[in-house]
Order: structure tokens, then C-alpha cells, then sequence
């Protein structure tokens, strides 16, 4: 019997996430969900939702919707550069089955929230536009 001790996780409003990154990126999301915008034009925040694609499956790191589209935001990590090829094969999936819009955030825009916080309404808008 191994003791390996369990990952760690990060939790919010019994939501796990896998590191702090995504943490953030959930409470920016959930500020302009709660306190930005209006109640009739709300977001729904999925972080790492399980999906299955083409025989494969996915995890994005957060699946959103908003005015009846659905996008996917990823954060980069340094070792994305060298996965970029499976990368886009996958976002070439995503869209292919439906996902109308699919974002990357580099993880050093993680440190700054005035960056981040341009991501995500960049995403938001760039996913109400999309077709």
C-alpha cells in the first residue's frame, strides 16, 4: 500500500482547481458573473470540466458560457510551447464540436490583475461575437 500523499488542491464554492492560476482566473470570472454584468446577460463558469472529443478526452481548464456560446479558456504554462502542435490540433476539435470560441491566458499574466482582468473581457467579448 503506497502513502502517497493527494495532490493539492484549491477550493472555492466547492470547486477544486489544480493551482492558483486558475483560482484567479475563477474569481475574476465570478466578479464579472456576480457584480459586472447584468443578471439577464450572466455567464456560467465550469472549471475543469471532463468532456470527451473525436475518442479523446479533454479537460480545459474553464468551460464558459455566454449569450448562447460556449468558449473554453486555457492557461498557458511554460510547457505549452513545447506542446503547441497538440494544442492546436485540440482547439481545431473543441471547435469542431461546437465550442465557439477558444482562449489562452499566459501564465504570467497571472501576476498582474489589471492584465488579467484585460484577458477576460477580451475573451467575454471576443465569445459574445463569435459565430
Amino acid at each position: 500500500m503506497s502513502l502517497q500523499p493527494a495532490p493539492r488542491r484549491w477550493l472555492e464554492d466547492n470547486l477544486a482547481f489544480t493551482n492558483e492560476g486558475e483560482q484567479r482566473v475563477y474569481q475574476l470570472l465570478k466578479h464579472r458573473q456576480e457584480s459586472v454584468l447584468p443578471v439577464e446577460e450572466t455567464i456560467a463558469i465550469f472549471p475543469l470540466p471532463n468532456g470527451r472529443i473525436a475518442q479523446r478526452t479533454w479537460e480545459p481548464d474553464f468551460l464558459v458560457t455566454y449569450k448562447g456560446r460556449a468558449g473554453t479558456l486555457e492557461i498557458d504554462g511554460p510547457h505549452h510551447n513545447a506542446r503547441r502542435a497538440l494544442d492546436v490540433t485540440r482547439e481545431h476539435l473543441m471547435r469542431d464540436s461546437g465550442i465557439a470560441y477558444v482562449d489562452r491566458v499566459p501564465v504570467e499574466t497571472l501576476e498582474s490583475r489589471v492584465e488579467l482582468e484585460r484577458v477576460i473581457d477580451r475573451f467575454l467579448r471576443r465569445l459574445a461575437e463569435a459565430r
